[in-house]
């Protein structure tokens, strides 16, 4: 969203989305683990954007990527290594824009559907 008014961009936050954030250990052998937690539960702003070619394959399988703008209020725990769930899929968070009055953030989602080819 573009030139906020901060009046219209709270009333179309109707959507929950739960913020998660990852914590990564190193075990006894050296591998990496990883734990996502749940950060926080917020209203957001959902505007679904579907590009022309949503649609490739990944490893035989045909694989649909859904992208989705969300705004939040302003967050300080949220980075481009959180994801969000939304309507039970996880979106992967990238391209963070804080508006110039600290109010809200803009995201993009990123959530990759696979399935079989037939």
């Amino acid at each position: 969203m573009t030139g906020y008014n901060k009046n219209e961009v709270i009333g179309k936050m109707r959507d929950r989305i739960i913020l998660q954030n990852v914590t990564r250990t190193k075990t006894l052998t050296g591998f990496t683990t990883e734990a996502w937690t749940n950060t926080a539960t917020i209203w957001a702003y959902i505007d679904s954007k579907l590009s022309r070619s949503n649609e490739t394959v990944i490893e035989g399988k045909n694989t649909v990527k859904n992208v989705i703008e969300f705004t939040i209020r302003y967050n300080s725990s949220i980075t481009e290594e959180s994801r969000v769930i939304f309507n039970n899929k996880v979106y992967q968070v990238k391209n963070l824009a804080v508006s110039h009055d600290k109010r809200f953030i803009d995201f993009t989602g990123f959530y990759f559907d696979s399935y079989a080819t037939v």
